[in-house]
C-alpha cells in the first residue's frame, strides 16, 4: 500500500469521528491494528510496529478486558497499591460467588485479595 493511499484511509476514518468524540482505547486498538498491517506509512516504520505489537500483546492477554472495550464498555481498573483493592477485591469474590461465578475466577480473586492486603502499607496508598 502507497503512503498517499494509507494517508487518505487513515485521513477518511478520522473525518467519520464526530469532531466532540474523544480518542478511545477501541480506536487505538483499530489503528494499532491498521499501523501494525502497514508500518511502511510511519516514519520509523519497525519501531512503531514493535510497540503497536507489544501494546496489542499486553490488552490481547486480557480477553475480558480486550472484549469489553471494543464493545464501549467502561473498565475500572484496580492496581496493588490501593488500599481500598483488597477489600472491593473481596466483595466482588464474594457477590460473584453468590451468583454462580466460575469458581477459578473467584478463588484468584480472593487469593490476589489476601497476598494484597498483605503488604507493607508503606507501599500502598489512596487513589490520586
Amino acid at each position: 500500500m502507497s503512503p498517499e493511499t494509507a494517508s487518505a484511509i487513515v485521513e477518511e476514518t478520522a473525518a467519520k469521528r464526530a469532531p466532540e468524540s474523544h480518542y478511545t482505547i477501541a480506536d487505538a486498538i483499530t489503528d494499532a491494528r491498521f499501523y501494525r498491517a502497514h508500518p511502511e506509512i510511519l516514519i520509523d516504520g519497525q519501531k512503531a510496529k514493535r510497540v503497536i505489537d507489544a501494546l496489542l500483546a499486553a490488552l490481547e492477554r486480557s480477553q475480558s478486558y480486550l472484549k469489553a472495550i471494543q464493545r464501549g464498555q467502561e473498565v475500572f481498573v484496580l492496581v496493588e497499591q490501593d488500599r481500598a483493592a483488597p477489600s472491593v477485591i473481596l466483595a466482588w469474590a464474594t457477590a460473584a460467588e453468590e451468583h454462580g461465578c466460575e469458581s477459578e475466577k473467584v478463588n484468584d480473586a480472593y487469593h490476589m485479595a489476601v497476598r494484597w492486603s498483605q503488604q507493607d502499607e508503606a507501599n500502598t496508598k489512596w487513589p490520586d
